[in-house]
């Protein structure tokens, strides 16, 4: 059955949609051991397995003698490897991180985690070797900037009087969830929580509710600017307007709300993590070497992890709501400048036409002078005659007969050319009228 479950996974593990272009730019190693009589952990950190010889790191003994009826057991090896979609990396880091995947059974996970963007995943128990009743569980947890995979087998103590749950975790994470991780992993965690096979899903949880409240704060603030720029908002605390054009504006609001979007996304996968995790704690793997205290404590944290999730989805639907208004606010704005625009076009227009308006009588009386309808040689003579009798000439044109027939034939052009435009207006204007008409009856 079991194998039958796992062609799937091969399946599945075939395809992923990076490429294959993953690579791992830094591996750093944590080693986490508890005392057998004491029952405290210590976490050992600053080992890289890249930079020594790998095959030696593998194959270490994880139990150390202490004092009599006293032992010191790793109960968990954690790797830490950078992320990344670039196409540049280390050979020999590459190598490195894929031979400790070997070592630790995780093969099928890592295959299967590269044809996730989101997702979690029990995988087919296995059997080991070394004993009837000694079996290994793998899980895995994806995000788009984060893959843990993890192994939780059962590992015998020198004297061989007891057997004791060891994790073993390949972590590969962005720059920044990396870093938090390492703080998570300097910080001091009770020993029962840190011996728990859901410990690193534990992590991976809490690395997403700071990133949740990282980018809430950033976007807060950054708000304000925007806010004071548009003047739509009740605040009172004064904020510097933003600065930039409107485009600048919208361009940089609709960035924060891909990120709030994304935000919300990450919410939903911790959720999905918070309850994997329960899964897991309600019904048990099998794997032995967890006590009641761990199952009581990360049952804990992971109701208050839910609690401060469902608050963080309250804030992130308040912040997507402040995003829309001043998009909306900075859209008006710029269809306002854009109708402030028109006007001053239409003001301008408005002034040549008063300019041409200026000019048009002029113009059409030098047309209409110009034109063969006037007796001007007639003119000129009567003219010299009228100067020749009396000391007060007269100014006289006469009149040739193409003076009527202009008039005669301009006015009913002209009179034809409005009703002609009248007419079209009045058919533009019932056309429209029923076009909307029919639209708003479907």
């Amino acid at each position: 059955m079991g194998q039958a479950q796992e062609e799937l996974y091969h399946y599945f593990g075939s395809y992923s949609p990076t490429g294959g272009e993953t690579s791992h730019l830094a591996i750093e190693a944590f080693e986490i051991w508890r005392n057998s009589r004491t029952g405290q952990t210590n976490i050992e950190t600053g080992n890289n397995p890249a930079t020594g010889r790998l095959d030696e790191w593998l194959a270490k003994d994880l139990t150390r003698c202490g004092s009599i009826d006293e032992s010191i057991v790793c109960v968990a090896r954690i790797v830490l490897a950078d992320k990344d979609d670039r196409p540049r990396q280390p050979r020999k880091q590459l190598q490195a991180i894929s031979d400790i995947i070997d070592h630790f059974g995780l093969q099928l996970a890592h295959n299967y985690a590269q044809s996730c963007v989101l997702g979690t995943a029990t995988f087919p128990r296995k059997s080991l070797s070394h004993g009837d009743d000694s079996h290994m569980s793998t899980y895995m947890l994806v995000h788009p900037k984060l893959e843990a995979i993890w192994s939780v087998c059962l590992s015998d103590t020198p004297n061989g009087r007891q057997a004791t749950a060891r994790t073993q975790v390949v972590i590969l994470a962005g720059e920044s969830e990396r870093s938090r991780l390492k703080s998570m992993l300097s910080r001091t965690w009770d020993p029962a929580l840190t011996s728990h096979p859901m410990f690193p899903a534990f992590l991976c949880g809490l690395i997403i509710t700071q990133e949740v409240d990282k980018t809430h704060d950033e976007i807060r603030v950054s708000m304000r600017s925007i806010e004071a720029r548009t003047g739509h908002h009740m605040s009172r605390a004064p904020a510097e307007p933003a600065q930039g054009g409107w485009g600048h504006l919208s361009a940089r609001t609709s960035g924060f709300a891909r990120k709030l979007a994304s935000t919300s996304r990450k919410i939903q996968v911790a959720k999905e993590f918070q309850d994997f995790i329960s899964t897991h704690v309600k019904q048990p793997s099998g794997i032995t070497g967890t006590n009641d205290e761990g199952e009581n404590l990360i049952k804990q944290h992971v109701e208050h992890i839910r609690s401060r999730l469902n608050m963080q989805w309250l804030q992130n639907e308040f912040l997507t709501q402040k995003v829309n208004i001043q998009l909306t606010a900075i859209f008006n704005l710029m269809a306002r400048n854009d109708s402030s625009v028109g006007l001053k076009a239409a003001s301008s227009s408005k002034t040549l036409a008063l300019l041409a308006l200026v000019f048009l009588p002029g113009n059409f009386v030098a047309a209409l002078f110009s034109a063969p309808l006037f007796d001007w040689e007639g003119a000129d003579i009567a003219a010299a005659k009228a100067n020749s009798s009396s000391s007060n000439p007269g100014i006289g044109v006469g009149l040739k007969p193409q003076f009527q027939l202009f008039w005669a034939i301009t006015i009913p052009f002209t009179v034809l050319a409005f009703f002609l435009y009248l007419g079209w207006s009045l058919f533009e204007k019932r056309r429209f009228e029923t076009t909307t008409a029919d639209e708003e009856c479907g």
